[in-house]
């Protein structure tokens, strides 16, 4: 194990153990609002989703950090992508709760009790997950793909006929009806189909994974994913020294199933695009070194795209937008004020809009920074390995903000701030309170005086 990736795992194990006493600090503080129990529910909430959101990704980021690749097999994949997705996408939605709650605390105070109790927070974030897990099953029923590999390369195999003395065109009709005669013996039983010991071998001899394969009128089409780069450049070598002829006549099409198929004169060959191939491997296989099963945006699956770009929508976009809003409304009418309007508003109160605001605002610059690299990269901009690890560390690392903010406020500098604007409410609550009394006690006064004259 290099220096480089002992620092990486000592700074995730630095950040997992800080957001373990973090969450434990303020769950411990949330108990205390007892004045404001929809407060302290919320802060159960955000506390628990962010901490289960961090464990779960920076586990599985450790893990992929030590190996330098995905070595779980597939289903602990999907499984590990989903948990991902669900407490990722959960998180994030809940701080957009948060940010509609105290929208209602502070500018709709009438309709807070009975919009924001208990029982409705509870449902509210039920609904949330359950709405989430709805989206993130859509690879479960093939429309897209959680995996740890990125990007693809085409490989086809055509059949050539080597029959003499016929036309080209007389040639290619052959050459389709006998691939389409020998696809359908496979089909129905009649030949052995040799195309799943063809893959296993392409995985167990090169390191090439098969995404999905396709029937063409002269051949197939197999879409092949390496999973490092040393297996990526070891089977372009094998294409170029011609060492693929040798596979595909062994494990895909041997020449006892050509001469049972009355296929003799037919021969299979191997066509790869360097140029293709070389920018895949430059690429999109070094984003692979983190290790980690997720959303694939680079999935060949027929309706990857629009799942991904759907779940996008659904899971990251619409929350973050929500509480962007939110929050700019709630600051554009000065929440500071309301003190002088509401006698029920408390430090709390205050204290919580600031927490709150400070760690969805970080949360959405790192959800913003996170996005932007992945989706370059899945556009084929090639990203750095080292690049791509900071980025998905600290995105990973903002479900922290919350516990940041916490401590920060209550034992750094912030607490002469805090304190400042706690004596501004204060006095503008007083003068406006002396200034109704001094009005009541005229309107009362002039009626005795009037009578007495």
């Amino acid at each position: 194990m290099d220096v480089e990736v002992v620092v990486k795992v000592i700074a995730i194990c630095a950040v997992l153990t800080l957001g373990l006493c973090g969450s434990g600090y303020v769950l411990a503080k949330a108990a205390l609002y007892k004045s404001d129990p929809t407060l302290r529910c919320i802060y159960k909430y955000i506390i628990i989703s962010n901490l289960l959101a961090l464990l779960i990704n920076l586990s599985d980021m450790l893990v992929g950090t030590i190996a330098g690749t995905w070595t779980l097999g597939e289903t602990m994949c999907q499984l590990v992508g989903l948990t991902n997705l669900v407490l990722t996408s959960g998180a994030t939605w809940i701080m957009a709760i948060a940010a509609v709650e105290r929208y209602f605390r502070f500018l709709l105070a009438s309709d807070h009790p009975s919009t924001f109790s208990q029982k409705n927070v509870n449902i509210l974030v039920a609904g949330i997950y359950v709405l989430v897990i709805l989206v993130a099953t859509g690879p479960l029923y093939g429309l897209g793909e959680y995996s740890n590999f990125r990007g693809h390369v085409t490989l086809t195999i055509t059949a050539n006929s080597t029959a003499q003395n016929v036309s080209y065109g007389d040639k290619t009709a052959d050459e389709r009806l006998y691939v389409n005669i020998l696809h359908q013996a496979t089909v129905i039983g009649k030949l052995p189909d040799t195309i799943p010991c063809f893959v296993n071998h392409l995985e167990k001899d090169y390191g090439m994974t098969t995404s999905r394969y396709v029937w063409m009128d002269r051949g197939i089409r197999f879409l092949l994913r390496a999973w490092t780069e040393r297996h990526a450049w070891s089977f372009l070598s094998a294409y170029q020294t011609d060492g693929l002829r040798s596979l595909v006549s062994r494990h895909l099409w041997q020449e006892e199933l050509l001469w049972s198929a009355r296929m003799e004169h037919l021969e299979f060959t191997a066509h790869l695009d360097q140029a293709e191939y070389r920018k895949y491997v430059e690429i999109y296989v070094p984003s692979q070194r983190l290790g980690q099963c997720t959303v694939d945006f680079t999935s060949p699956h027929v309706h990857a795209t629009v799942w991904s770009g759907y779940q996008l929508v659904i899971n990251t976009l619409l929350p973050l937008v929500l509480t962007l809003v939110v929050y700019l409304v709630l600051y554009a009418r000065n929440p500071y004020t309301m003190s002088a309007f509401d006698k029920n508003l408390c430090q709390e109160d205050f204290s919580s809009l600031r927490i709150f605001c400070t760690s969805s605002m970080t949360s959405c610059f790192f959800s913003v920074l996170y996005f932007g690299v992945t989706l370059s990269n899945a556009d084929g901009v090639y990203i750095s390995p080292d690049v791509n690890f900071v980025v998905t560390f600290a995105y990973y690392s903002s479900s922290l903000a919350t516990c940041v903010s916490v401590c920060c406020y209550d034992n750094l500098c912030c607490g002469g701030l805090k304190a400042s604007c706690t004596m501004c409410w204060l006095y503008s609550r007083d003068s406006i309170s002396n200034e109704i009394s001094d009005i009541k006690l005229r309107q009362k006064a002039l009626p005795r005086l009037s009578h007495a004259n």
